[in-house]
């Protein structure tokens, strides 16, 4: 047994508000595709739309006893932006003559391989997060992987991206620790009397600093005798300047090819369309072949069943589109 077990996730990558927040973003716009059982022609066009399909209801409605249809797409892809691999399994049931699906279940794992089973087909093999380990056959699992490159079970990590995000993060840590001293060191209290004992100075320290906290708290001024000297610090309370940390920040954009004004959700109708075209529209792609081919067998798959994503009319407009079109 070598069962692979490989760096899918850091737990502190999710912790990052930039990081977070993109992954946000990018699931929760993928969770909202409808999924529909269409049954194409000879040609490749729909011919008809399975309206009262199982398969569609399942995974629009209720997949799971505990999840709804989007916490279960939003999990999934969530899953496939912060491990590069998304797996759920289905558990069928027989309904007289016919098998259906009944429940479609998230499957979270530590660890993951893929193996081939003596007499033929392939199941995976996994360690869950409480140290289970487990198989489930691999036809009927919902398998979709992103970076593909150096695995068969799996795709990459984010490895690439960890420097940037460490970087993000010892830049906040660096901002609290310096807004802390900025808030605490206010100045220089200065002794004009020479040749004082260290006592000394700890007390007419104390006195000083009694004075200015009274004089902070309850109003008033800081009184000085002749023989003391008060020098304010103007500490800055910032450890990497403003245009660092965005450079920093904009590598994350980048690497996750979603840009600032789609998180914040000020796009322009050009910039949403671009980013639902090249980023959202492949997950539903890859999405829509995984179901298919775990839900159908091949004399389905030929007779033209498909499942297929797809997003209502305004996906990929501005927010404030809609509202044009509508006075329009």
């Amino acid at each position: 047994r070598d069962l692979h077990s490989f760096p899918t996730r850091r737990s502190s990558d999710l912790e990052m508000d930039t990081f977070r927040a993109i992954v946000d973003c990018i699931a929760t716009h993928a969770a909202k595709g409808k999924i529909r059982h269409v049954r194409l022609d000879n040609n490749g066009q729909t011919k008809t739309v399975i309206h009262n399909s199982e398969y569609a209801k399942l995974l629009n409605i209720r997949p799971n006893p505990i999840m709804s249809a989007f916490e279960f797409k939003y999990w999934f892809f969530s899953q496939l932006e912060t491990k590069g691999l998304a797996v759920a399994y289905i558990k069928w049931i027989t309904d007289g003559s016919r098998v259906v699906p009944d429940t479609i279940f998230p499957v979270s794992y530590s660890s993951l391989d893929i193996r081939e089973l003596v007499g033929g087909g392939y199941a995976i093999e996994f360690d869950d997060y409480e140290g289970t380990h487990r198989f489930l056959p691999l036809e009927d699992c919902i398998i979709v992987r992103k970076y593909y490159n150096n695995d068969l079970a799996k795709g990459d990590s984010n490895s690439p991206i960890y420097a940037v995000l460490d970087m993000e993060h010892a830049s906040d840590e660096g901002f609290i620790e310096s807004l802390k001293t900025a808030n605490k060191v206010r100045g220089i209290h200065k002794h004009k009397m020479a040749m004082l004992a260290d006592d000394d100075i700890k007390k007419q320290s104390d006195a000083f600093e009694a004075r200015f906290k009274d004089a902070a708290e309850n109003g008033g001024i800081v009184t000085l005798d002749s023989m003391e000297e008060f020098v304010p610090i103007n500490l800055t309370n910032y450890s990497a300047n403003a245009a660092q940390m965005k450079e920093t920040a904009n590598r994350i954009y980048t690497y996750m090819r979603t840009p600032e004004e789609i998180v914040q959700s000020k796009y322009s109708e050009h910039v949403g369309q671009a980013w639902y075209e090249s980023v959202i529209e492949p997950l539903w792609d890859a999405l829509s072949e995984a179901l298919t081919n775990a839900c159908f067998t091949e004399t389905e798959k030929n007779f033209g069943n498909r499942l297929i994503i797809s997003g209502g009319v305004m996906m990929g407009t501005s927010p404030a589109q809609p509202t044009t079109g509508c006075r329009s």
